[in-house]
């Protein structure tokens, strides 16, 4: 679980959607960082299954899952989360309720969402893409310990597997998602935050899959904002438009996978001889899956830059994140 704390975000370290995301955002009286993330958060949600990084006998797909924590009321974390889901309504990804019990989740997911299109690739594709923002993450996993299983699924689900997702109960027949794809933006504030996800959740597989972006009370003000600007939605729309199109494999360049790769073991060395990226033993479990986090924000980096590759500059403006 990523803490991100106060960093200031410049333009030239986020890409090119991102980056007129913020623009348009520019009016909303929250956090910058938050609203940065927010961004990544919408490119997530709707480019579902139709990019994908190789990794081994693994497929990484760039589903995010998202967790905006701040004081309430201070931090706008909602004010934050509001653009996504407007500009989100405006493309065909489904939203998830605020509050649904976990077995209505699965037959949403498999009835409601599912999508085909061609990749020159793989030929026809089959997707379930879903997306919940929930302003009030409480609300949508439900108190612990009732809501583990559900917890439980959603860890599944973030690794998006190949072979398709599979629910079989005794009495409310079979639920079979063919390319599950669930992307998740919620805030909660500190308080509430170990009120759905105990210690044991954070330090887990769970906790491990979220990037937790904290941030005090907003930090600007902006008294009487104006309406959002119609020119710059549409031009965020087309442009979301434009990066769907985009279709098939977004892997690192040979220049890339070098700078990975050297990356990839100084990390390991560095976590080998205790120097942890969040100290905190809570955190441990994410910063092992970090480099998974880096693969997926790079892969959105490139097609938000119109790129079908990820180059070195992808990457690092993804560490600069993490």
């Amino acid at each position: 679980m990523g803490a991100l704390l106060g960093c200031f975000v410049q333009p030239d370290t986020v890409n090119p959607w991102v980056r007129d995301f913020l623009t348009w955002t520019e009016q909303v009286e929250t956090s910058p960082l938050y609203l940065a993330w927010v961004g990544y958060a919408t490119l997530s949600a709707v480019i579902g299954r139709r990019i994908y990084s190789h990794l081994g006998f693994t497929t990484i797909y760039p589903n995010l899952y998202i967790l905006l924590v701040g004081p309430s009321g201070g931090a706008r974390k909602g004010e934050a989360m509001k653009p996504a889901k407007r500009l989100i309504e405006r493309t065909d990804t489904i939203l998830c309720p605020e509050s649904v019990i976990r077995e209505e989740f699965i037959r949403l997911m498999e009835k409601d969402t599912e999508q085909t299109f061609t990749c020159p690739v793989r030929g026809s594709v089959t997707h379930n893409p879903l997306v919940c923002v929930s302003e009030e993450l409480l609300v949508f996993l439900g108190l612990a310990p009732q809501n583990t299983k559900f917890i439980v699924d959603l860890t599944d689900l973030y690794d998006c597997g190949p072979s398709g997702w599979r629910y079989y109960t005794k009495h409310q027949g079979r639920n079979t998602l063919k390319g599950a794809y669930f992307t998740l933006l919620g805030g909660s504030s500190p308080e509430h935050l170990g009120l759905a996800l105990p210690g044991e959740i954070v330090m887990g597989g769970f906790g491990s899959r979220l990037i937790l972006v904290v941030q005090g009370r907003r930090e600007r003000i902006i008294v009487d904002p104006p309406e959002p600007d119609a020119a710059q939605e549409k031009a965020l729309l087309l442009g979301l438009g434009e990066i769907r199109r985009r279709v098939g494999p977004v892997d690192l360049t040979p220049a890339a996978k070098a700078f990975y790769e050297a990356w990839y073991r100084a990390e390991d060395a560095r976590i080998n001889e205790g120097d942890w990226p969040v100290p905190d033993p809570l955190f441990h479990a994410y910063c092992e899956r970090r480099p998974l986090h880096l693969r997926k924000i790079a892969m959105l980096n490139a097609v938000g830059a119109g790129r079908g590759a990820i180059g070195i500059g992808e990457l690092e403006t993804a560490l600069a994140f993490l």
